[in-house]
Order: structure tokens, then C-alpha cells, then sequence
């Protein structure tokens, strides 16, 4: 028994032993993983940027997939390469924003400034990174916010400064580089997917499916206007569309916008009538600083998007329009035919009811029930209308008053007029994109003939609707610095729920009461405490020199270091005399004494004193420099 008591307490003691052995090995590979990063960091610091870059991504790794618990250890040593003179870097910690805010939401609040501050760079490879991460963490963000229960100050201003930010990049439109149009008509399509509500007609691609879309946040949110974001995605559109028609559009940005408006088209069906009128205005007007091969990329690119809108199920609406380009830009009528979609079955709500009261996707029966509760005070509080409908509401009433006067007589002689007009030679253009009509002088192409030529006439202010457009863009002005009012929120009003894309409805009381509005403070970035990057630098290595990072000693210090050296020396007395080295001790002592008086000769005395038969060769010494200081200055006094 006492030895199968021994065996037993054995065993267990080796599986206790081997707990604590796996807790110990446990902690030794955290070690070596915390250490290796250090490592890494350090050769990042000092080696030449293709092998920096090779280093910061076995440190990304480290730090995010391997051991997320580093990620905030790290943080500021891996930011403070966004000061690095090479741009190959400095996109590399942007991606590494991306990555550590999608792993974890809050360090918005820390990264969103540095992620701003990128998107100023004088490098536009840089911007146009920072725009694809914004791009992605603009979901991230607002469905991190629909998340929270409760909106603290910091998130508050971290929504704000996204909020700013996205208005930047929609004014990169207007940029004169043409990479960064591109990536802003990008930013722009999947803002405006962002912020309308998915439908059961939507047509969103697998790898989309869980973001974060219009759809899923309540009308009755605590801290987020659904209106306002709502407002917000219209306007985008708006923008987006006043770039495309803008004369001096490069082909390269024509054809992204024509992507983005397909895509648009597909995924949010509600917009599918200013897609298609975007299209017709295109073809009418292509703008005149294309070559000849760029007009032809641009009507092939055309055609391949209006032939992926006109297989969506919702464009049997628009299918007269669409066939009628698609005839123009020399599609056969059976292949239309081919890739139209069958009929389905009558629209229980008519086409002309506002969208924001779709219905919603994957939502807890409560909030349904909630949003189907407040559906019929709805409409009443829908905002003014954007400035699409009215130019396409005067586009219609000028193609209608067109329609009945395209007369065989009438068309005929504005042929014969306009052939004044006609250059000598025909131009490469026209001959290389010209596609004879095959269905001259039917209704639809009377329609379709009256629309391109309202669509001109409206561009040039000429029309029936001349005067009532010009009245409603006066409103619609008005109606946008009010909207601005929405966005550039400056103080919240006081029992009112706080809007985190800035719906400040009280700005206006505040303002003619005369108090002064509070300025929010934005998140701040995180500053590199290393590898500053000083104004006019050259790029050349600085050369380190001590004097630049040590500071002078006061004299209470230097007498204390003074004392502490020499009474090391003093008590130092057997160890140099094993060495042999006894004679420099004495002689270095009585002339450090000699040099330096005060509370050393005191010591040192006292020191002697102690033993005065094994230390007399030192009171000799000292006496001997001390006669020969005296001897030397008395010299010096018969000289003078």
C-alpha cells in the first residue's frame, strides 16, 4: 500500500510539475514573441526601405494575427514610420491602420487622425492608399457606432473627423491628378452604396453581403439620424453625376464613372432612373477632349454597362430608353431581346414612392415592427427634392414639347439648316463611331431623338422649364446651406438626441441668439517619438555627436562625483596592491589631492591617519607635491 501511495503521489506530483512547466513555456513564447518585435523594430530603424518593408510585415503579423494581445504594446513604434522618407513605407503603416482597426474598432479613436494626416501627403501614391483605407473604414466605423449602446464624447469626435475626411475626398474630384479622381469616383460609389438602404432587388456581390448599408440602422436610433445619412448618400449621387457631364473629363475617369453608375444601378435599383438619364445625357454629349480611340473605349464601355443594367430585373421599366442606346451604339436588336429579363410580376408600390421606406434585410422583428409602426407619418417630413429630379423633370417636359414637333417637314429642315454648320471633311470621330439608325422615324426613335435633344437644350439653359428651373435652383441653394447646417453640426442642442453625423437642428436659434459656438475637439495623432523628419532635410544620415544629447553638470554635481571617484581609489588599497600597481595609486592620489581642494585632502588625512605605518609612502607623496605646489607658486610670484 505505502508503495502504490508512493507511485500515486508521484504521479501526481509530475502532472503538478507539468502544469506549471506548460505555464512557464507559455510564458517564454510570449516572451520571445514580445522581444522578437523589439528586434525587428530595431533593424526597421536602421536598414536600407526594401528590407524595411520585408521587416514591418513579419512585425504586422507578429502583432495582429498572431498575438492581437501586442497590438497595443506596438502601437506608436510602428505609427511613427508614417514620417518615413520613403513612400513605399509610409503606404505600408497606412494598410497597417486598416488591418489593426478592423481587428479592433477602438483603436479608431487613436489611428483616425494619423490615417488624416496621411490623407494629406505630398506623395500621391500615399493619398491614393489612404483613400482605399478610408474607403473600408468608413463601413467599419459607422457600423461600429450602430453597435454602441451608448456614444461617448471621444467616438463623438472620431465620427466627426470621418465625417470630415469623406468630405475631402468627395472634393478630390476636383483634383487635377487623375489617379486620385479615380479612387475618389471609387470612394464615392461605395459611399453611396453605404448609405441607402439594400433592397430585395439589390444585386450585392458574396463578399459584400455583411456591410454595414442603410438598411440596417433603426429610424429611431439613439445617437445616428437615418435621414441625415440618407441626405447624405443623395448628395454624393448628385456630386458624382456633375462630375461625369463635366466637359474636361479625362477617359480614364469617364470610364470609372460609368463602372461605378452601373454598379450603383445594380445594387441600389431605387437609383436606376438617374443611372439611365446619366447615361443618355453621356451619350449625347460626349465631352469634345477625347481622341479618336478614347471615343471609341468610352461607347464600348457604355454598351457593356447598359447591358449589365438592362439584364437586372428592375430595368423593364427603363427598357424603351435603354434599348434605344443600345440600337445606337450598334447592338443588334435580337441580342437585346436575348438579354432583356422576363416580366415579373406587377410592383405592389408604386415606382414614385420614396425609397427610405424600403423594406428592411435581416433586422430584429422588433425594429420591423417599430420602422412599419412609423411608415405612414413618414412622407410628410421627406425633405425638399435633390437637384436630379428637377433637371430630369425639365429634361422630360422639354422632350415632351419637342416630341410633337419632330415632323418629317420640321426634321427635314433642320437637317437642311444645320448642314451650313458642316465642317468640309468629316471628322475621324464621327466616321470611326457613327452607326447608321435602323429605326429611323418610328416612336421610339422620335422619343429617343426629342430626349437627346431636351438633354442638350436643358445643358444650355434653353427650354419651356428655362424659367421655373432657374427658380427652383434658387431654392435648391437655399435649401443646400441648410443642409450644410446638417452636417457642420457645431453644438448640440441640450435634451436632444446627438446626431454622430452632425445634425445640429438648434444651430440656427443659437446663432440668432448671439452665443459663440463651441468648438469640438477632433481626435489628435499619435506623434513618432523617433525618425522626425525636420523641415529641408536632405535625406542624408545625421551624424550623432555627444555634445547634442548630453547635458553640463552643476558644480554640486561634479563634487559629489569628484569625492565618490577618490574615495574609491582610497579604499581600493589591497586589490591594486595584488596587482602591483601600488606606486601609480599613491602617486595618482597625492596629485588629485593636491589639484582639487577642499573635502578630499580631509579624507584623505584621515584616510593616512588610520594606519600610518603601512600608508606613510602615501603621506610622503603628499607631502612631496604639496612643497612642490608651494615651490611653484612661489616662483611665480618672484616672476611677477
Amino acid at each position: 500500500m505505502a508503495s502504490n501511495n508512493g507511485e500515486s503521489a508521484g504521479v501526481r506530483t509530475s502532472v503538478a510539475s507539468q502544469f506549471f512547466n506548460e505555464d512557464e513555456d507559455t510564458a517564454i513564447v510570449d516572451m520571445t514573441t514580445s522581444e522578437k518585435v523589439v528586434d525587428l523594430l530595431n533593424q526597421a530603424a536602421l536598414i536600407a526601405t526594401d528590407s524595411k518593408l520585408t521587416v514591418l510585415k513579419q512585425v504586422q503579423e507578429l502583432i495582429i494575427n498572431k498575438d492581437p494581445s501586442l497590438l497595443d504594446n506596438f502601437l506608436d513604434e510602428i505609427i511613427a514610420f508614417q514620417t518615413d522618407k520613403s513612400m513605399e513605407v509610409r503606404k505600408f503603416v497606412i494598410g497597417f491602420i486598416e488591418e489593426a482597426c478592423k481587428r479592433d474598432n477602438e483603436l479608431l479613436l487613436k489611428l483616425i487622425a494619423n490615417l488624416n494626416m496621411l490623407l494629406k501627403d505630398e506623395s500621391v501614391n500615399v493619398v491614393k492608399k489612404a483613400i482605399l483605407t478610408l474607403t473600408q473604414l468608413y463601413k467599419v466605423a459607422l457600423q461600429w457606432f450602430v453597435r454602441s449602446k451608448t456614444m461617448s464624447d471621444m467616438q463623438e469626435a472620431c465620427w466627426d473627423m470621418v465625417t470630415q475626411m469623406k468630405e475631402d475626398v468627395l472634393a478630390m474630384l476636383e483634383v487635377d491628378n487623375d489617379g486620385v479622381r479615380t479612387h475618389a469616383i471609387k470612394f464615392t460609389e461605395s459611399l453611396i452604396i453605404t448609405l441607402s438602404p439594400r433592397t430585395s432587388d439589390s444585386d450585392t456581390p458574396k463578399r459584400q453581403e455583411g456591410d454595414i448599408s442603410l438598411d440596417k440602422i433603426s429610424k429611431d436610433h439613439a445617437y445616428i439620424r437615418y435621414d441625415t445619412l440618407c441626405g447624405e448618400g443623395k448628395s454624393a449621387l448628385e456630386q458624382l453625376l456633375k462630375f461625369m457631364v463635366h466637359p474636361a473629363i479625362s477617359s480614364i475617369n469617364l470610364t470609372t464613372a460609368l463602372g461605378s453608375l452601373a454598379t450603383l444601378a445594380r445594387q441600389r435599383p431605387m437609383f436606376m432612373s438617374e443611372v439611365v438619364q446619366a447615361y443618355e445625357t453621356l451619350h449625347a454629349n460626349l465631352p469634345p477632349t477625347l481622341a479618336k480611340s478614347q471615343v471609341s473605349s468610352v461607347r464600348k464601355n457604355l454598351k457593356l454597362h447598359l447591358m449589365a443594367v438592362l439584364k437586372h430585373p428592375c430595368s423593364l421599366e427603363f427598357q424603351g430608353q435603354i434599348s434605344t442606346l443600345l440600337l445606337d451604339l450598334g447592338m443588334s436588336q435580337n441580342e437585346i431581346t436575348r438579354n432583356t429579363p422576363a416580366p415579373r410580376e406587377p410592383r405592389k408600390r408604386p415606382r414614385h414612392e420614396p425609397y427610405t421606406e424600403g423594406k428592411k434585410l435581416k433586422i430584429e422583428p422588433a425594429l420591423i415592427e417599430d420602422d412599419e409602426d412609423k411608415e405612414e407619418p413618414a412622407p410628410p417630413s421627406i425633405s425638399k427634392p435633390s437637384s436630379v429630379p428637377v433637371v430630369q423633370s425639365a429634361i422630360d417636359l422639354t422632350a415632351e414639347f419637342l416630341r410633337p414637333l419632330l415632323s418629317p417637314e420640321n426634321v427635314a429642315n433642320l437637317v437642311l439648316i444645320s448642314m451650313v454648320y458642316l465642317p468640309d471633311v468629316m471628322p475621324a470621330s464621327f466616321q470611326a463611331t457613327y452607326t447608321p439608325v435602323e429605326s429611323a422615324g418610328t416612336d421610339a426613335q422620335i422619343k429617343h431623338l426629342a430626349r437627346m435633344m431636351a438633354t442638350q437644350m436643358t445643358a444650355a439653359g434653353v427650354g419651356p422649364d428655362e424659367k421655373a428651373g432657374k427658380e427652383e435652383g434658387m431654392d435648391e441653394g437655399i435649401g443646400e446651406s441648410s443642409k450644410d447646417l446638417l452636417i457642420k453640426r457645431k453644438v448640440p442642442v441640450m435634451g436632444q438626441a446627438i446626431s454622430v453625423v452632425g445634425g445640429g437642428y438648434g444651430d440656427k436659434s443659437q446663432t440668432e441668439t448671439g452665443e459663440a459656438p463651441q468648438v469640438k475637439r477632433l481626435p489628435e495623432p499619435i506623434l513618432p517619438s523617433t525618425q522626425i523628419k525636420t523641415p529641408g532635410a536632405s535625406g542624408k544620415r545625421k551624424v550623432f555627436r555627444l555634445a547634442d544629447v548630453i547635458q553640463p553638470l552643476t558644480d554640486t554635481q561634479l563634487e559629489k562625483l569628484t569625492n565618490m571617484a577618490v574615495k574609491r581609489i582610497l579604499h581600493s588599497e589591497k586589490a591594486i596592491a595584488q596587482s602591483g600597481m601600488a606606486h601609480v595609486r599613491v602617486k595618482l592620489l597625492s596629485r588629485l589631492v593636491t589639484q582639487f581642494e577642499g573635502m578630499m585632502k580631509d579624507d584623505v588625512l584621515e584616510f593616512i591617519l588610520e594606519d600610518i605605518r603601512t600608508r606613510s609612502d602615501l603621506a610622503f607623496s603628499l607631502l612631496y607635491q604639496e612643497y612642490n605646489t608651494y615651490l611653484s607658486f612661489s616662483q611665480r610670484l618672484c616672476w611677477r
